[in-house]
């Protein structure tokens, strides 16, 4: 059953989405908080009390992964095993950044996060969690080599993830990021595999 959204949450949702459009059709830079509450039909004061600033509205996609991240994660078939689990996490993060987010989205992700101490880094975030909880299985149940820490381990997919995503940015979205990122994460779970 699909949520009922308060007018607030609507109204939040609106500016949200009508910037997202905006930054994809005209690129982040171009875009100003009064052309985002044109598209939107309410006024700039109104924006404000939803978002401190247009950069804020890119924080949200923060948002909007972990809460894909969770819900891929709760649908998924736990009789897989970790290794297949991780590679379906892994396909979809770069199946949702390509689709859904977009390549000039993502670049403009990257650039504010390098100016701020954001969440992007935060070992509390869904991909963290659900990474480390399938390396820790894999490693309790032999798939895994305990030559790593599951630590150690989620940091490298982690960063491998991100490395995809900004190597996509530094090519313009020029290669298939979900094909290429999915072979080069089975060489890298290949490397830590048992057997």
């Amino acid at each position: 059953m699909k949520a009922i959204l308060t007018k607030s949450q609507k109204t939040k949702k609106i500016l949200f989405d009508c910037a997202l459009e905006l930054f994809r059709e005209k690129g982040y830079d171009n875009v100003s908080v009064s052309e985002i509450v044109k598209k939107a039909q309410t006024a700039k004061g109104t924006f404000y009390i939803y978002f401190d600033s247009k950069a804020k509205i890119i924080t949200e996609l923060f948002e909007k992964y972990d809460d894909y991240y969770d819900e891929v994660y709760e649908n998924m078939d736990k009789t897989l095993p970790a290794k297949d689990r991780l590679m379906i996490i892994i396909k979809e993060s770069l199946s949702f950044t390509s689709e859904k987010i977009g390549y000039d989205l993502i670049n403009v992700l990257y650039q504010s996060q390098l100016s701020l101490v954001t969440k992007a880094t935060n070992a509390e975030r869904s991909l963290y969690r659900i990474v480390t909880e399938l390396v820790e299985e894999g490693q309790k149940n032999g798939q895994f080599t305990n030559e790593l820490s599951s630590n150690e381990i989620t940091k490298m997919i982690v960063r491998n993830i991100r490395g995809t995503f900004y190597d996509w940015c530094l090519q313009r979205g020029g290669f298939d990021i979900v094909a290429d990122g999915c072979e080069y994460m089975k060489t890298f779970l290949n490397g830590i595999t048992i057997g």
